[in-house]
């Protein structure tokens, strides 16, 4: 497993950069589109956009930092907890979307707005799936390899003493 994680390397270094990078531009993006807007409906769709946005750059820096500080397990984890982050914050989004009006029929991205929360909702459900996976394919690889190299004491001590 380590040699997969060492080719994608360079690949969670540029993630965690950039979803950090983006992080700090959408923290003052929404600071100040926010502070000049009276219309509430406004604010809040501009909120909902920026509250999935973060939700997804923070899981891209998180999983990527982690996964350069660790190996698969640590990878599983850092996935399995961001999933269900992901999921309790697209939860919450989700209302409060639709009581701006981002999914009402005369709204005009109506239809996108409902596909991309499916998608958000989706994307972090087969986040925690995967990760969970991971999790339990590292758990077998290791009571394997822990089977394995008792069993071969064994048959050793066991083949040794009757070869004598």
């Amino acid at each position: 497993m380590p040699d997969v994680f060492g080719r994608y390397e360079n690949f969670f270094i540029a993630s965690s950069g950039a979803s950090a990078a983006i992080l700090g531009l959408l923290f003052v993006a929404v600071t100040v589109a926010n502070a000049d807007d009276a219309d509430r409906k406004t604010r809040e769709r501009r909120t909902v956009l920026a509250g999935s946005a973060f939700l997804a750059l923070i899981d891209a820096f998180f999983v990527s930092i982690l996964a350069l500080t660790g190996g698969a397990g640590v990878f599983g984890v850092s996935s399995v907890l961001m999933g269900v982050v992901g999921l309790l914050g697209t939860s919450r989004l989700i209302p409060r979307a639709w009581r701006a009006g981002n999914f009402s029929r005369g709204f005009p991205t109506q239809r996108l707005n409902i596909v991309f929360a499916s998608i958000s909702a989706g994307g972090f459900s087969v986040q925690l799936g995967l990760g969970a996976a991971l999790l339990a394919d590292v758990r077998v690889q290791r009571c394997c390899a822990h089977w394995c190299s008792s069993s071969w004491v064994c048959t050793q001590a066991h083949w040794g003493a009757r070869g004598r």
